[in-house]
């Protein structure tokens, strides 16, 4: 086992394969956020291996079904399937990014082609969790955005939910010091306020 020191308030730790000349399937969650660009660059600045098979997860929302599909109203369907489209064509926007940002991290030139899996789901820490299981993955790699005020979003409360749920194990990247500490100081005026706090 191995430890990875990533700030002086985090530590992670990571088990490597026994046998290094076997496929690594590295599943890294992402989305528009720089949680999830920060933990794309520590992975390729850091854990990458010639060895490794990229799989990348964006867990998009799927529409709300509204009460006029649910009676069978005259156009609600169509409705809801172009939400469904608009959703699936944002995640391979999303996709493109990634692809570009794999490819200005020079990773195109010695690593296998990334594969990129995009899921419908209103909870991003289960379904990442059942991407790793039914893919077979062998590393997690997720970012963190420490604590806020705001409500948990896909890589808040999702990369603690991942942490004690996956069966594989795990690299969380935390935002940078400067970062965790302003959050910190914000969750702790609003306890003071009586404001809710993730």
């Amino acid at each position: 086992r191995l430890y990875f020191k990533m700030s002086q308030q985090s530590t992670i730790s990571i088990t490597l394969a026994p046998n290094a000349t076997e496929l690594r399937l590295v599943l890294i969650p992402v989305d528009r956020s720089r949680n999830s660009e920060r933990a794309l660059a520590w992975y390729a600045g850091n854990l990458a291996q010639r060895r490794d098979q990229v799989l990348f997860v964006n867990v998009s929302e799927p529409p709300e079904v509204s009460s006029a599909t649910q009676t069978g109203l005259a156009g609600a369907q169509d409705v809801y399937q172009r939400a469904i489209g608009s959703a699936i064509e944002k995640g391979r926007e999303l996709a493109e990014q990634v692809r570009r940002r794999w490819m200005e991290f020079g990773m195109h030139r010695a690593f296998k082609e990334p594969r990129f899996l995009e899921r419908l789901s209103k909870d991003p820490g289960p379904a990442i969790c059942q991407v790793a299981k039914d893919e077979g993955v062998n590393l997690i790699v997720i970012g963190s955005r420490g604590m806020s005020r705001l409500k948990r979003t896909f890589l808040g409360s999702v990369s603690e939910y991942v942490l004690h749920h996956a069966k594989v194990p795990i690299a969380i990247v935390p935002p940078p010091k400067q970062q965790s500490l302003e959050a910190i100081r914000q969750a702790s005026q609003d306890t003071a306020s009586g404001d809710g706090q993730e």
